[in-house]
């Protein structure tokens, strides 16, 4: 639980189907970010295409993003530059965030199947609890458990508010 409200606006967005989300394939590997592999299709770009017109075009949110903080992997950045062009906002007001926006890593399933492995994943994560990561790879993944990927977003929502709240009081 926050200890006290939020200050600024948060909005957060997935990125849009990238060629190896097409083929059903997990691909969470940290050297793998920027492979070409991991780029939008074309059904991707419609999908930010999309995202952004109801975010940036939309009275009933009434919030244009001042910064857009992205995971620097090809498919996320992808996004970002596609939803500063549509907010008009340049493209220095799009940031590449290093890790703690980082996909929940996989561990053994990477390369698998998304669609088979999500449902055993789900059932562990249930069974076992948010602490439960998957079992390691062999080739470096990183396998993380849900508890994880909550500390990263918690650390990188704490380090915006403390850096855009402080700026206010500058």
């Amino acid at each position: 639980p926050l200890p006290a409200p939020m200050k600024n606006n948060v909005i957060l967005m997935r990125a849009g189907e990238s060629k190896r989300d097409a083929e059903d394939k997990i691909e969470t590997n940290p050297v793998k970010k920027l492979a070409v592999a991991n780029a939008l299709t074309p059904e991707g770009r419609l999908q930010v295409l999309d995202a952004a017109k109801r975010i940036c075009e939309n009275d009933e949110i009434g919030l244009v993003p001042s910064w857009i903080y992205t995971s620097n992997t090809e498919r996320a950045y992808e996004s970002a530059t596609i939803l500063a062009r549509e907010c008009q906002l340049g493209q220095n007001r799009v940031v590449p965030e290093f890790s703690f926006l980082d996909a929940r890593g996989m561990g053994s399933y990477e390369g698998k199947s998304q669609k088979e492995s999500r449902e055993e994943l789900h059932r562990l994560d249930e069974e076992e609890g948010a602490s439960y990561k998957p079992p390691p790879a062999t080739d470096g993944t990183p396998s993380d458990s849900v508890k994880d990927v909550l500390v990263r977003a918690n650390q990188l929502v704490s380090t915006l508010e403390g850096l855009y709240l402080s700026l206010i009081h500058i």
